[in-house]
This record gives C-alpha cells, sequence and structure tokens, in this order.
C-alpha cells in the first residue's frame, strides 16, 4: 500500500525552469494517485496559470510575500500527504526520485528526513566556466550535508508529516540556510537523517560571476539572520568573518584534489577568492551599516 505524498515546489521567475520540472515529475514510477504536486507562485511567474492546468494532480497556491521558506510553508499548508517532499522549479527529478526517496524513509521508523542526491549539470559539459567548476567542488553536496553537518538542501528533501508536526515549519525569517536550521531541528529531535543517491534530481550550475555573487549576498543574509535570531556576540561576528575571508577548508579541497588539473584549480581559486570577498564585504555591510538583506 503506497502512502500518499505532497511535493512542494516554490516558484519565483520560474517559467523558464517550471516545465521540465513538471514533465519530470509526471513521469515517476511512483503511482500517480498517490502524489500531488503543489507549486507555490511566489511571483513574477508570468502565465503559470496555464502551465499547472495541464496536469490533474498539480495545484496553484499563491504566495505573495517573498522568500523560498515562506512560499515551503505556504505549501505545508495545503500538502494532503502523509509523507512531503520538497525539491525546486529548477531540478529535473529521475523517474525513480519518489520511489527511491519515500523508500529510504520508511526503511527505518527513526528515519526523520531522506536527501537526495543533487547531480549538478553545466550547460555545456566539456566546455564549463569557471564559476561553474567551483560549483562543481562546493554547491549542493547532500552526502557530506547529510553524514558531517546534519542538515540537508531542500531542493532535494523526504520528510513525513508527523516530523513537521514535531518540529515545526522554516523559519521564514531566513533569507537563506533555513533549510539547514530547519533539518538540525529534526536531528535535535532524535531522528535520524539519511542519504539516498537514488533520489536523484539534476540542477543547473550557475555560470556567471553575477549569479554567484546573488547567491553570496543571499547566504550571507542568511547568515547575518542567523546571528542577529540567536544572539549577537563580537566573537562569533568575528569568527563567521574570518571564515568567509579565509576559508580554508575549501582551499585545501582544491589544493589536494587528484581530479583537478591545475588550470581548473588556478579558475576555481579566483572564484573562492571573488566569492570571499562579496561575502566578507556583504556581511560588514548587513552588520554595520544595516543593508537589507537580499531575497531569500
Amino acid at each position: 500500500m503506497h502512502k500518499f505524498v505532497s511535493v512542494i515546489i516554490p516558484a519565483y521567475e520560474s517559467m523558464g525552469d517550471l516545465p521540465d520540472c513538471l514533465e519530470a515529475l509526471m513521469k515517476q514510477s511512483y503511482p500517480k494517485d498517490c502524489y500531488e504536486i503543489i507549486v507555490v507562485d511566489n511571483g513574477q511567474n508570468y502565465g503559470i496559470e496555464s502551465l499547472v492546468k495541464k496536469y490533474p494532480n498539480v495545484f496553484l497556491v499563491a504566495e505573495v510575500r517573498p522568500g523560498s521558506y515562506v512560499a515551503r510553508n505556504t505549501g505545508l499548508c495545503h500538502a494532503r500527504g502523509e509523507f512531503v517532499v520538497f525539491t525546486d522549479a529548477d531540478c529535473i527529478a529521475h523517474t525513480d526520485f519518489l520511489s527511491s526517496g519515500i523508500s529510504v524513509l520508511e526503511s527505518d521508523e527513526n528515519c526523520g528526513l531522506v536527501g537526495g542526491q543533487i547531480v549538478l549539470r553545466e550547460l555545456i559539459p566539456q566546455q564549463p566556466t569557471a564559476v561553474e567548476l567551483f560549483e562543481r567542488e562546493f554547491t549542493f553536496t547532500q552526502e557530506k550535508y547529510i553524514k558531517k553537518g546534519k542538515q540537508a538542501s531542500t531542493a532535494n528533501v523526504f520528510t513525513s508529516a508527523e516530523v513537521i508536526k514535531k518540529v515545526g515549519n522554516f523559519d521564514q525569517n531566513l533569507k537563506s540556510t533555513g533549510d539547514f536550521e530547519w533539518s538540525h531541528r529534526i536531528s535535535k529531535a532524535g531522528y535520524e537523517l539519511f542519504y539516498s543517491p537514488e533520489a536523484c534530481v539534476y540542477h543547473p550550475t550557475r555560470r556567471t560571476w553575477k549569479a554567484i555573487a546573488k547567491r553570496t549576498k543571499r547566504i550571507a543574509g542568511g547568515k547575518h539572520d542567523k546571528l542577529m535570531n540567536t544572539g549577537f556576540t563580537v566573537k562569533k561576528f568575528l569568527v563567521g568573518l574570518r571564515c568567509a575571508a579565509f576559508p580554508l577548508g575549501r582551499a585545501r579541497q582544491i589544493i589536494g584534489s587528484e581530479k583537478l588539473s591545475l588550470a581548473n584549480k588556478i579558475k576555481i581559486f579566483s572564484v573562492m577568492i571573488f566569492v570571499s570577498i562579496i561575502e566578507t564585504r556583504e556581511r560588514v555591510l548587513l552588520q554595520f551599516f544595516h543593508r537589507v538583506s537580499t531575497r531569500s
């Protein structure tokens, strides 16, 4: 007997990606009458009503307040599933995505969350940009997130309505890293977090310096919000600033990599330095000049 599943997708300026996302979810091996897809229109999605009407088990809800965590919480208000799945509008799910993730979720009674594999795909795999090389090394490392950090990215996450009822919804005041804060709560509540390479989605890499700068500012905003919400201290601020300015762990990872050529290592280092400057500057501006954090 298959459990009913609700798949929640926040959508902001997503009409370029959402059609392919929904098509992939329509081709799942999981029984079609056992899952629903809730698309949360979070703005700038012209023509989304016509798109959603093409699919009988896709439902559209609106959330005018900006933010992906606000949108996910709105989706949860409408979810009917015993199990809940989160993914993003620019993700393409493997055919066995739902079946594999649900299978792992049901395999252990203390499983509170399953994070599936997120495979990054470059626009031109044979000619990746420096930013794409950086993303491949440091972005959406879901297995590492779960096994070392007890956290997961909501680009690919499975949980249950029961777990959400116990730990609560996302902190919608956070601009970024709200998925990590939420999954930490699941871990602290005594649940186990599992990784599933078979529950796979494909996610595009960012290609440009502008795109990586925008993401870096958003993440810096999330870290700033978390610092202020948990109690600001000068020591915590300086530690965060040091980590942003001198990402030694990333540097060691690049230097020690045997699969990267010298040329690609130099390209990745150039992006890493750029990201460090952007994040350090943004955190100083947010802390001392009260700049408003960018949209989540």
